[in-house]
Protein backbone atom coordinates (compact mmCIF):
# COMPACT_ATOMS: atom_id res chain seq x y z
CA UNK A 1 0.00 0.00 0.00
CA UNK A 2 2.82 2.32 0.91
CA UNK A 3 4.56 1.65 -2.45
CA UNK A 4 1.33 2.34 -4.33
CA UNK A 5 0.97 5.67 -2.59
CA UNK A 6 4.54 6.62 -3.47
CA UNK A 7 4.01 5.71 -7.12
CA UNK A 8 0.79 7.74 -7.20
CA UNK A 9 2.59 10.76 -5.71
CA UNK A 10 5.42 10.54 -8.25
CA UNK A 11 3.03 10.23 -11.19
CA UNK A 12 0.97 13.14 -9.86
CA UNK A 13 4.13 15.25 -9.49
CA UNK A 14 5.22 14.55 -13.08
CA UNK A 15 1.73 15.39 -14.37
CA UNK A 16 1.74 18.59 -12.34
CA UNK A 17 5.09 19.59 -13.83
CA UNK A 18 3.70 19.10 -17.32
CA UNK A 19 0.60 21.14 -16.47
CA UNK A 20 2.64 24.08 -15.13
CA UNK A 21 5.07 24.02 -18.03
CA UNK A 22 8.01 22.34 -16.29
CA UNK A 23 8.14 19.29 -18.56
CA UNK A 24 11.58 17.90 -19.45
CA UNK A 25 13.20 19.64 -22.38
CA UNK A 26 12.66 17.97 -25.74
CA UNK A 27 15.59 17.80 -28.15
CA UNK A 28 16.17 20.81 -30.38
CA UNK A 29 17.21 19.77 -33.88
CA UNK A 30 19.57 22.61 -34.83
CA UNK A 31 21.78 24.25 -32.22
CA UNK A 32 24.18 27.16 -32.83
CA UNK A 33 26.64 28.43 -30.23
CA UNK A 34 28.50 31.65 -31.05
CA UNK A 35 31.43 32.72 -28.86
CA UNK A 36 32.98 36.17 -29.19
CA UNK A 37 36.47 35.72 -27.74
CA UNK A 38 37.23 38.72 -25.53
CA UNK A 39 33.71 40.06 -26.08
CA UNK A 40 31.71 41.25 -23.08
CA UNK A 41 29.18 44.02 -22.49
CA UNK A 42 31.56 46.89 -23.43
CA UNK A 43 32.50 45.44 -26.83
CA UNK A 44 28.83 44.88 -27.65
CA UNK A 45 27.73 48.28 -26.35
CA UNK A 46 30.46 50.35 -27.99
CA UNK A 47 30.05 48.60 -31.35
CA UNK A 48 26.31 49.26 -31.09
CA UNK A 49 27.02 52.95 -30.40
CA UNK A 50 29.36 53.09 -33.39
CA UNK A 51 26.88 51.50 -35.79
CA UNK A 52 24.04 53.71 -34.58
CA UNK A 53 26.21 56.81 -35.05
CA UNK A 54 27.61 55.89 -38.47
CA UNK A 55 25.01 53.61 -40.11
CA UNK A 56 21.84 54.16 -38.05
CA UNK A 57 21.60 50.47 -37.21
CA UNK A 58 22.62 48.16 -34.39
CA UNK A 59 23.98 44.66 -33.80
CA UNK A 60 21.72 41.65 -34.30
CA UNK A 61 23.23 39.97 -31.24
CA UNK A 62 22.01 42.86 -29.09
CA UNK A 63 18.44 42.45 -30.35
CA UNK A 64 18.03 38.78 -29.44
CA UNK A 65 15.05 38.53 -27.07
CA UNK A 66 16.59 36.50 -24.22
CA UNK A 67 19.72 37.43 -22.30
CA UNK A 68 21.51 36.92 -19.01
CA UNK A 69 24.89 37.72 -17.51
CA UNK A 70 27.44 34.90 -17.21
CA UNK A 71 30.36 34.85 -14.79
CA UNK A 72 33.67 33.65 -16.22
CA UNK A 73 36.16 32.87 -13.42
CA UNK A 74 38.27 29.71 -13.71
CA UNK A 75 38.87 27.04 -11.09
CA UNK A 76 42.06 28.69 -9.89
CA UNK A 77 41.69 32.38 -10.74
CA UNK A 78 39.19 35.23 -10.75
CA UNK A 79 40.37 36.14 -14.26
CA UNK A 80 40.11 33.31 -16.75
CA UNK A 81 42.02 32.51 -19.90
CA UNK A 82 40.40 31.15 -23.06
CA UNK A 83 41.32 27.53 -22.30
CA UNK A 84 39.56 27.44 -18.93
CA UNK A 85 36.58 29.48 -20.11
CA UNK A 86 36.31 27.47 -23.33
CA UNK A 87 36.31 24.26 -21.30
CA UNK A 88 33.63 25.66 -18.97
CA UNK A 89 31.39 26.61 -21.90
CA UNK A 90 32.05 23.38 -23.82
CA UNK A 91 32.05 20.86 -20.96
CA UNK A 92 30.11 22.48 -18.11
CA UNK A 93 32.86 22.25 -15.49
CA UNK A 94 35.48 24.66 -14.15
CA UNK A 95 39.14 23.93 -14.76
CA UNK A 96 42.45 25.74 -14.22
CA UNK A 97 43.75 28.35 -16.62
CA UNK A 98 45.65 26.75 -19.49
CA UNK A 99 43.90 23.36 -19.33
CA UNK A 100 41.67 22.12 -22.16
CA UNK A 101 38.97 19.47 -21.88
CA UNK A 102 40.18 18.21 -18.52
CA UNK A 103 39.39 19.01 -14.91
CA UNK A 104 42.16 20.34 -12.63
CA UNK A 105 43.09 16.75 -11.68
CA UNK A 106 43.58 15.76 -15.32
CA UNK A 107 40.37 13.77 -15.76
CA UNK A 108 38.93 13.85 -19.26
CA UNK A 109 35.72 15.87 -19.77
CA UNK A 110 33.19 15.31 -22.53
CA UNK A 111 32.16 18.41 -24.44
CA UNK A 112 28.66 19.12 -25.71
CA UNK A 113 30.06 18.78 -29.25
CA UNK A 114 31.35 15.29 -28.46
CA UNK A 115 28.00 14.38 -26.88
CA UNK A 116 26.19 15.67 -29.95
CA UNK A 117 28.41 13.61 -32.25
CA UNK A 118 27.97 10.51 -30.09
CA UNK A 119 24.19 10.95 -30.27
CA UNK A 120 24.24 11.01 -34.06
CA UNK A 121 24.23 14.73 -34.81
CA UNK A 122 26.64 16.32 -37.25
CA UNK A 123 29.12 18.79 -35.75
CA UNK A 124 30.90 21.86 -37.12
CA UNK A 125 33.60 23.92 -35.44
CA UNK A 126 34.34 27.30 -37.02
CA UNK A 127 36.72 30.07 -35.92
CA UNK A 128 38.47 33.14 -37.26
CA UNK A 129 41.72 32.06 -35.56
CA UNK A 130 43.63 28.78 -35.92
CA UNK A 131 41.55 25.61 -35.65
CA UNK A 132 43.58 24.27 -32.71
CA UNK A 133 43.53 27.49 -30.71
CA UNK A 134 42.13 27.40 -27.17
CA UNK A 135 38.42 28.08 -27.71
CA UNK A 136 37.74 25.75 -30.65
CA UNK A 137 40.02 23.10 -29.13
CA UNK A 138 37.92 23.10 -25.93
CA UNK A 139 35.20 21.30 -27.91
CA UNK A 140 37.37 18.36 -29.02
CA UNK A 141 40.74 18.59 -27.20
CA UNK A 142 41.86 17.00 -23.94
CA UNK A 143 45.28 18.32 -22.93
CA UNK A 144 46.99 19.68 -19.84
CA UNK A 145 48.16 22.76 -21.74
CA UNK A 146 46.67 24.91 -24.48
CA UNK A 147 50.19 25.35 -25.90
CA UNK A 148 50.30 21.70 -27.06
CA UNK A 149 49.19 22.73 -30.54
CA UNK A 150 50.39 19.65 -32.39
CA UNK A 151 48.77 17.29 -29.89
CA UNK A 152 45.54 19.31 -30.07
CA UNK A 153 45.72 18.95 -33.84
CA UNK A 154 45.83 15.19 -33.36
CA UNK A 155 42.73 15.48 -31.15
CA UNK A 156 41.03 17.51 -33.89
CA UNK A 157 41.48 14.74 -36.45
CA UNK A 158 40.47 12.02 -34.01
CA UNK A 159 37.27 13.86 -33.07
CA UNK A 160 35.65 12.84 -36.33
CA UNK A 161 33.66 16.07 -36.41
CA UNK A 162 32.12 16.74 -39.78
CA UNK A 163 33.31 20.26 -40.62
CA UNK A 164 36.18 22.44 -39.43
CA UNK A 165 36.46 25.92 -40.93
CA UNK A 166 38.50 29.07 -40.36
CA UNK A 167 42.23 29.51 -39.96
CA UNK A 168 44.89 26.85 -40.48
CA UNK A 169 45.93 24.11 -38.05
CA UNK A 170 48.80 25.75 -36.13
CA UNK A 171 52.07 23.80 -35.99
CA UNK A 172 50.63 21.23 -38.39
CA UNK A 173 54.10 20.01 -39.41
CA UNK A 174 56.03 20.82 -36.22
CA UNK A 175 56.24 17.48 -34.43
CA UNK A 176 57.41 18.06 -30.82
CA UNK A 177 60.49 16.11 -29.79
CA UNK A 178 58.70 15.04 -26.61
CA UNK A 179 55.70 13.51 -28.34
CA UNK A 180 54.94 9.81 -27.94
CA UNK A 181 55.52 7.56 -30.99
CA UNK A 182 51.82 6.71 -31.30
CA UNK A 183 50.92 10.41 -31.59
CA UNK A 184 53.64 11.23 -34.11
CA UNK A 185 51.43 11.24 -37.18
CA UNK A 186 53.51 13.58 -39.35
CA UNK A 187 51.90 16.53 -41.10
CA UNK A 188 48.46 16.96 -39.54
CA UNK A 189 46.64 17.97 -42.70
CA UNK A 190 48.07 14.99 -44.56
CA UNK A 191 47.16 12.74 -41.64
CA UNK A 192 43.62 14.14 -41.64
CA UNK A 193 43.22 13.05 -45.25
CA UNK A 194 44.16 9.47 -44.32
CA UNK A 195 41.31 9.63 -41.79
CA UNK A 196 38.71 10.57 -44.37
CA UNK A 197 38.91 14.36 -44.38
CA UNK A 198 39.08 16.45 -47.53
CA UNK A 199 41.07 19.68 -47.20
CA UNK A 200 40.21 22.93 -48.99
CA UNK A 201 42.09 26.24 -48.97
CA UNK A 202 41.13 29.89 -49.49
CA UNK A 203 37.99 30.62 -51.44
CA UNK A 204 38.09 27.09 -52.85
CA UNK A 205 36.60 25.98 -49.52
CA UNK A 206 33.33 27.53 -50.66
CA UNK A 207 33.23 24.88 -53.42
CA UNK A 208 33.06 21.90 -51.08
CA UNK A 209 29.79 19.95 -51.10
CA UNK A 210 28.05 17.60 -48.63
CA UNK A 211 29.08 14.70 -50.87
CA UNK A 212 32.70 15.46 -49.94
CA UNK A 213 32.04 14.08 -46.46
CA UNK A 214 34.21 15.35 -43.62
CA UNK A 215 35.99 18.61 -44.47
CA UNK A 216 38.74 20.83 -43.08
CA UNK A 217 38.29 24.26 -44.70
CA UNK A 218 41.36 26.48 -44.26
CA UNK A 219 40.56 30.10 -45.08
CA UNK A 220 44.17 31.24 -45.05
CA UNK A 221 47.25 29.02 -45.01
CA UNK A 222 49.68 29.36 -42.15
CA UNK A 223 47.62 31.25 -39.61
CA UNK A 224 44.39 32.97 -38.66
CA UNK A 225 41.89 34.64 -40.92
CA UNK A 226 43.03 38.25 -41.42
CA UNK A 227 41.60 41.11 -39.40
CA UNK A 228 38.62 42.62 -41.19
CA UNK A 229 40.57 45.86 -41.75
CA UNK A 230 43.18 43.83 -43.68
CA UNK A 231 40.81 41.68 -45.71
CA UNK A 232 41.57 40.52 -49.24
CA UNK A 233 39.23 38.90 -51.75
CA UNK A 234 41.25 35.67 -51.67
CA UNK A 235 40.00 34.87 -48.16
CA UNK A 236 36.38 33.97 -47.28
CA UNK A 237 34.76 35.82 -44.40
CA UNK A 238 33.63 34.24 -41.15
CA UNK A 239 30.04 34.68 -42.33
CA UNK A 240 30.77 32.91 -45.63
CA UNK A 241 32.43 30.00 -43.82
CA UNK A 242 29.45 29.79 -41.45
CA UNK A 243 27.06 29.62 -44.41
CA UNK A 244 29.12 26.87 -46.02
CA UNK A 245 29.32 25.01 -42.71
CA UNK A 246 25.52 24.97 -42.40
CA UNK A 247 25.22 23.62 -45.93
CA UNK A 248 27.74 20.88 -45.12
CA UNK A 249 26.10 19.58 -41.92
CA UNK A 250 22.39 20.22 -42.47
CA UNK A 251 20.64 16.86 -42.11
CA UNK A 252 17.53 15.21 -40.65
CA UNK A 253 19.34 14.00 -37.53
CA UNK A 254 20.16 17.57 -36.50
CA UNK A 255 23.46 19.32 -35.84
CA UNK A 256 25.55 21.35 -33.42
CA UNK A 257 27.69 24.24 -34.65
CA UNK A 258 30.14 26.38 -32.67
CA UNK A 259 31.40 29.59 -34.29
CA UNK A 260 34.11 31.69 -32.63
CA UNK A 261 34.93 35.30 -33.39
CA UNK A 262 38.49 34.88 -32.15
CA UNK A 263 40.00 38.03 -33.62
CA UNK A 264 37.93 40.27 -31.32
CA UNK A 265 40.24 39.16 -28.52
CA UNK A 266 43.39 39.77 -30.57
CA UNK A 267 42.28 43.32 -31.41
CA UNK A 268 41.44 44.04 -27.77
CA UNK A 269 44.83 42.77 -26.60
CA UNK A 270 46.36 45.43 -28.86
CA UNK A 271 43.88 48.10 -27.71
CA UNK A 272 43.05 48.50 -31.40
CA UNK A 273 39.62 50.12 -31.22
CA UNK A 274 38.91 50.23 -34.94
CA UNK A 275 39.69 46.54 -35.38
CA UNK A 276 37.72 45.65 -32.24
CA UNK A 277 34.59 47.25 -33.70
CA UNK A 278 35.11 45.70 -37.14
CA UNK A 279 35.71 42.22 -35.70
CA UNK A 280 32.57 42.47 -33.57
CA UNK A 281 30.61 43.49 -36.68
CA UNK A 282 32.09 40.56 -38.64
CA UNK A 283 31.09 38.24 -35.80
CA UNK A 284 27.56 39.67 -35.86
CA UNK A 285 27.44 39.07 -39.63
CA UNK A 286 28.15 35.38 -38.98
CA UNK A 287 25.29 35.26 -36.45
CA UNK A 288 23.03 36.78 -39.12
CA UNK A 289 23.68 33.74 -41.32
CA UNK A 290 22.46 31.43 -38.55
CA UNK A 291 19.52 33.77 -37.94
CA UNK A 292 18.46 33.39 -41.58
CA UNK A 293 18.47 29.62 -41.03
CA UNK A 294 16.46 30.06 -37.81
CA UNK A 295 13.81 32.08 -39.67
CA UNK A 296 13.32 29.09 -41.99
CA UNK A 297 13.22 26.60 -39.10
CA UNK A 298 11.94 28.60 -36.09
CA UNK A 299 10.49 25.64 -34.21
CA UNK A 300 13.61 23.50 -34.54
CA UNK A 301 16.45 25.99 -34.01
CA UNK A 302 18.24 27.59 -31.07
CA UNK A 303 20.94 30.26 -31.33
CA UNK A 304 23.02 31.16 -28.28
CA UNK A 305 25.58 33.98 -28.32
CA UNK A 306 28.11 34.54 -25.55
CA UNK A 307 31.70 35.56 -24.82
CA UNK A 308 34.43 33.63 -23.06
CA UNK A 309 35.76 36.66 -21.13
CA UNK A 310 36.36 40.39 -21.52
CA UNK A 311 39.67 41.68 -22.89
CA UNK A 312 41.13 45.15 -22.50
CA UNK A 313 39.07 46.62 -19.67
CA UNK A 314 37.15 48.56 -22.32
CA UNK A 315 34.75 51.29 -21.29
CA UNK A 316 32.87 54.16 -22.88
CA UNK A 317 33.94 57.29 -21.04
CA UNK A 318 37.24 59.13 -20.47
CA UNK A 319 38.36 61.29 -17.54
CA UNK A 320 37.47 64.94 -18.08
CA UNK A 321 35.26 64.33 -21.13
CA UNK A 322 31.58 65.18 -21.50
CA UNK A 323 28.74 62.69 -21.33
CA UNK A 324 28.41 62.65 -25.11
CA UNK A 325 29.72 59.80 -27.22
CA UNK A 326 32.40 60.60 -29.80
CA UNK A 327 32.57 57.05 -31.09
CA UNK A 328 32.06 58.09 -34.72
CA UNK A 329 35.64 59.44 -34.66
CA UNK A 330 36.82 55.82 -34.93
CA UNK A 331 35.76 55.92 -38.57
CA UNK A 332 38.98 57.87 -39.19
CA UNK A 333 41.02 54.71 -38.52
CA UNK A 334 41.90 52.98 -41.78
CA UNK A 335 44.75 50.70 -40.68
CA UNK A 336 44.80 47.77 -38.28
CA UNK A 337 47.36 47.45 -35.52
CA UNK A 338 49.19 44.65 -37.33
CA UNK A 339 49.62 46.64 -40.54
CA UNK A 340 50.70 49.71 -38.59
CA UNK A 341 53.18 47.62 -36.59
CA UNK A 342 54.63 46.11 -39.76
CA UNK A 343 55.07 49.51 -41.43
CA UNK A 344 56.72 50.98 -38.35
CA UNK A 345 59.07 48.01 -38.05
CA UNK A 346 60.00 48.41 -41.71
CA UNK A 347 60.74 52.13 -41.18
CA UNK A 348 62.89 51.33 -38.16
CA UNK A 349 64.84 48.78 -40.17
CA UNK A 350 65.31 50.77 -43.38
CA UNK A 351 65.70 54.24 -41.87
CA UNK A 352 66.90 53.98 -38.23
CA UNK A 353 67.56 57.74 -38.15
CA UNK A 354 64.09 58.66 -39.34
CA UNK A 355 62.55 61.86 -37.99
CA UNK A 356 59.07 62.16 -36.55
CA UNK A 357 58.08 64.07 -39.70
CA UNK A 358 58.68 60.88 -41.69
CA UNK A 359 55.97 58.98 -39.81
CA UNK A 360 53.40 61.80 -39.68
CA UNK A 361 51.84 61.10 -43.11
CA UNK A 362 51.31 57.48 -42.15
CA UNK A 363 49.75 58.48 -38.82
CA UNK A 364 47.38 60.75 -40.71
CA UNK A 365 46.48 58.06 -43.23
CA UNK A 366 46.08 55.38 -40.52
CA UNK A 367 44.31 57.25 -37.73
CA UNK A 368 43.22 60.55 -39.25
CA UNK A 369 45.53 62.51 -36.92
CA UNK A 370 45.73 66.17 -37.82
CA UNK A 371 49.04 67.86 -37.02
CA UNK A 372 48.51 71.23 -38.75
CA UNK A 373 45.57 73.42 -39.66
CA UNK A 374 46.14 72.63 -43.35
CA UNK A 375 46.27 68.84 -43.06
CA UNK A 376 45.62 66.84 -46.20
CA UNK A 377 44.27 63.33 -46.64
CA UNK A 378 40.93 63.73 -44.91
CA UNK A 379 42.30 63.95 -41.38
CA UNK A 380 39.61 64.56 -38.78
CA UNK A 381 41.31 63.93 -35.42
CA UNK A 382 42.98 67.11 -34.21
CA UNK A 383 45.84 66.50 -31.75
CA UNK A 384 46.76 69.07 -29.13
CA UNK A 385 50.34 70.33 -28.86
CA UNK A 386 50.82 68.22 -25.72
CA UNK A 387 49.52 65.09 -27.48
CA UNK A 388 51.78 65.71 -30.46
CA UNK A 389 54.78 66.10 -28.18
CA UNK A 390 53.96 62.90 -26.31
CA UNK A 391 53.62 61.02 -29.62
CA UNK A 392 56.89 62.48 -30.93
CA UNK A 393 58.83 61.57 -27.78
CA UNK A 394 57.39 58.07 -27.81
CA UNK A 395 58.40 57.71 -31.46
CA UNK A 396 62.05 58.58 -30.80
CA UNK A 397 62.09 56.31 -27.77
CA UNK A 398 60.75 53.42 -29.86
CA UNK A 399 63.33 54.16 -32.56
CA UNK A 400 66.11 54.06 -29.98
CA UNK A 401 67.17 57.59 -30.95
CA UNK A 402 68.20 58.75 -27.49
CA UNK A 403 69.96 61.83 -28.79
CA UNK A 404 66.83 63.30 -30.33
CA UNK A 405 64.70 61.99 -27.48
CA UNK A 406 66.82 63.95 -25.01
CA UNK A 407 65.96 67.15 -26.85
CA UNK A 408 62.25 66.55 -26.18
CA UNK A 409 62.75 67.44 -22.53
CA UNK A 410 64.30 70.59 -21.12
CA UNK A 411 64.70 68.79 -17.81
CA UNK A 412 66.32 65.28 -17.95
CA UNK A 413 64.15 64.24 -14.99
CA UNK A 414 61.07 64.76 -17.17
CA UNK A 415 62.52 62.29 -19.67
CA UNK A 416 62.97 59.64 -16.99
CA UNK A 417 59.42 60.16 -15.78
CA UNK A 418 58.12 59.90 -19.35
CA UNK A 419 59.89 56.58 -19.81
CA UNK A 420 57.98 55.18 -16.82
CA UNK A 421 54.58 56.03 -18.27
CA UNK A 422 55.15 55.69 -22.02
CA UNK A 423 52.99 52.77 -23.26
CA UNK A 424 55.08 52.51 -26.41
CA UNK A 425 54.68 54.37 -29.68
CA UNK A 426 52.39 51.85 -31.40
CA UNK A 427 50.03 51.45 -28.47
CA UNK A 428 50.08 55.21 -27.75
CA UNK A 429 48.72 55.91 -31.22
CA UNK A 430 45.87 53.46 -30.55
CA UNK A 431 45.17 54.98 -27.14
CA UNK A 432 45.11 58.53 -28.51
CA UNK A 433 42.51 57.57 -31.11
CA UNK A 434 40.44 55.80 -28.43
CA UNK A 435 40.62 58.88 -26.21
CA UNK A 436 39.36 61.02 -29.08
CA UNK A 437 36.41 58.62 -29.31
CA UNK A 438 35.80 58.96 -25.55
CA UNK A 439 36.80 55.31 -25.02
CA UNK A 440 39.22 54.04 -22.38
CA UNK A 441 41.32 50.87 -22.17
CA UNK A 442 42.38 49.69 -18.72
CA UNK A 443 44.70 46.83 -19.73
CA UNK A 444 46.06 44.75 -22.60
CA UNK A 445 44.99 41.58 -20.78
CA UNK A 446 41.78 39.92 -19.67
CA UNK A 447 39.42 41.12 -16.93
CA UNK A 448 36.91 39.40 -14.63
CA UNK A 449 33.90 41.24 -16.04
CA UNK A 450 30.88 38.97 -16.63
CA UNK A 451 29.82 38.49 -20.24
CA UNK A 452 26.42 38.79 -21.87
CA UNK A 453 24.75 35.58 -23.03
CA UNK A 454 21.80 36.10 -25.37
CA UNK A 455 19.59 33.72 -27.31
CA UNK A 456 16.75 33.31 -29.77
CA UNK A 457 14.72 30.30 -30.87
CA UNK A 458 13.35 27.23 -29.19
CA UNK A 459 14.05 27.19 -25.43
CA UNK A 460 15.82 30.56 -25.69
CA UNK A 461 14.12 31.48 -22.40
CA UNK A 462 16.47 29.01 -20.71
CA UNK A 463 19.09 31.76 -21.12
CA UNK A 464 17.07 34.43 -19.36
CA UNK A 465 16.42 33.36 -15.79
CA UNK A 466 19.37 32.25 -13.66
CA UNK A 467 19.29 28.72 -12.36
CA UNK A 468 18.97 29.06 -8.54
CA UNK A 469 21.10 25.96 -8.06
CA UNK A 470 23.90 27.45 -10.15
CA UNK A 471 23.75 30.77 -8.29
CA UNK A 472 23.83 28.98 -4.92
CA UNK A 473 26.75 26.79 -6.01
CA UNK A 474 28.74 29.86 -7.03
CA UNK A 475 28.38 31.72 -3.75
CA UNK A 476 31.05 29.83 -1.76
CA UNK A 477 33.69 30.67 -4.36
CA UNK A 478 35.91 33.29 -2.76
CA UNK A 479 38.41 35.24 -4.83
CA UNK A 480 39.74 38.66 -3.80
CA UNK A 481 37.80 41.39 -5.54
CA UNK A 482 35.36 39.01 -7.25
CA UNK A 483 31.65 39.61 -6.74
CA UNK A 484 29.21 37.15 -8.30
CA UNK A 485 25.97 38.93 -9.24
CA UNK A 486 22.89 37.17 -7.89
CA UNK A 487 21.18 37.76 -11.22
CA UNK A 488 23.87 36.06 -13.29
CA UNK A 489 24.46 32.56 -14.50
CA UNK A 490 27.89 30.99 -14.69
CA UNK A 491 29.54 30.06 -17.99
CA UNK A 492 29.36 26.37 -17.04
CA UNK A 493 25.57 26.68 -17.11
CA UNK A 494 25.70 27.22 -20.88
CA UNK A 495 26.98 23.69 -21.48
CA UNK A 496 24.61 22.18 -18.93
CA UNK A 497 21.56 23.75 -20.55
CA UNK A 498 22.66 23.04 -24.12
CA UNK A 499 23.36 19.42 -23.22
CA UNK A 500 19.80 19.10 -21.87
CA UNK A 501 18.33 20.98 -24.84
CA UNK A 502 20.10 18.84 -27.45
CA UNK A 503 19.44 15.51 -25.73
CA UNK A 504 19.15 12.57 -28.07
CA UNK A 505 18.58 12.83 -31.80
CA UNK A 506 15.23 14.49 -32.65
CA UNK A 507 12.82 11.92 -34.07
Amino acid sequence: MFCCKRIFVLVFAVCLQVLVGQDPLLPVKYVFLFIGDGMSYPQRQITEEYLQATQQRGLLINSLPCRVGSTTYSANAAITDSAASGTAIACGLKTNNGILGQDPAGNRLESIAETAKKNGRKVAIITSVTLNHATPAAFYGHRKSRSLYYELGVDLVHSGFDFFGGGDIAHADKVPSSISPEENVGNLLEYAQTKGYKVFFGRDLLKCQPADGKVIAVGRKGGTLPLTMEWSEEVPTLAEITRKGIEMIDNEAGFFMMVEGGMIDWACHSNDLGSTLQETIAFDDAVKVAYEFYQKHPGDTLIVVTGDHETGGLTLGVQGETYHSKISNVAAQKTSCTVFNACFSNLKKTNPKAAFADIKPFLTASFGFQFTDAEEGGAVIRLTAAEQQKLECSFYRAMGNNETLGKCFANPADGKEFAKTDPGFLRLANLLLSEKANVFWMTTGHTALPVCTSAVGRYAEEFTTPDPAVVAANQPFQQPGLAIPAAANDNTDIAKRLRAIMGKIPR
